[in-house]
């Protein structure tokens, strides 16, 4: 396995599947999350989707409300929307193949792929849960 995005104490935990001192340590996730992120939640499918930075600004609004780090609107335009295969509530677990656990891990790992180049592309890979009546 890849080394994981790593912003704090909370990704370390995470990262070494330490979920109840992750949580007493902030994190507003819970095992559900930490399932999805990790691919073992039931049901869960994983999805890859490659983006070019050259068509612009990721056009990606994240949850702020959340443990993981959930997609809360693919920007109509923005160069996730062109590149499809993204949708809300999808859990970005892994960025340029390395996993992420954090809101604050993952923007980290975005911000260090260069933007505006034509033969830069972004990998994310994405764990979408089941459709359970329209709730994420």
């Amino acid at each position: 396995m890849a080394s994981a995005w790593i912003c704090g104490p909370v990704d370390t935990l995470l990262h070494e599947g330490r979920l109840d001192e992750a949580i007493q340590a902030g994190w507003l996730g819970d095992a559900d999350e930490l399932a999805l992120l990790n691919g073992t939640f039931p049901g869960a499918t994983t999805h890859v989707v490659t983006i070019s930075r050259a068509d612009g600004q990721l056009g990606l609004y994240m949850s702020l409300d959340t443990g993981a780090p959930l997609i809360d609107e693919v920007v109509v335009g923005g160069a996730a929307h062109k590149a499809g295969g993204l949708q809300e509530w999808d859990c970005i677990s892994a960025v340029e193949g390395r996993p992420v656990f954090t809101l604050q891990a993952t923007l980290k790992a975005l911000s260090a792929v260069p933007m505006n180049q034509p033969t830069i592309r972004l990998q994310l890979v994405v764990r979408r849960r089941p459709l359970c009546g329209g709730s994420r």
